[in-house]
């Protein structure tokens, strides 16, 4: 079954492996569930199925997490993984949003009109 979830994206390498090119998935079949690679099948840790989607979440955290706000809508967008971004899709409002070069430039939120508005990070 194909589900529209959104799943976390969590490089093996973060987690054990440095030398690996997978990420990291749940797999419930029963309790407990496992963290396992999709690329070398190691199985990362075993929790209990009802703390899956918690662990996961928190383990993509853990990591490198660029943010940014949305200036149509004011919603974060999180991009776990990343440590910049330079543009990205809104998750709440779906408009596309490109970024300055300047990383001590961030995008003001509040601006509905569509225009690029940006103030300095203190």
């Amino acid at each position: 079954m194909v589900s529209n979830q959104r799943v976390p994206i969590i490089p093996h390498s973060d987690f054990g492996d440095p030398e690996c090119c997978g990420c990291l998935f749940g797999v419930v079949q029963g309790d407990p569930a496992e963290i396992v690679c999709n690329e070398c099948l190691v199985v990362v840790r075993r929790v209990p199925a009802s703390d899956l989607r918690r662990t996961l979440d928190e383990m993509e955290l853990a990591g490198d997490v660029a943010r940014a706000l949305c200036p149509h809508c004011g919603a974060t967008h999180l991009a776990p993984g990343f440590s910049r971004l330079k543009a990205f899709v809104c998750d709440n409002c779906g408009k596309a949003v490109k970024l300055p070069d300047d990383p001590a430039l961030i995008r003001s939120s509040g601006n509905n009109d569509g225009r690029n508005t940006f103030r300095t990070r203190r």
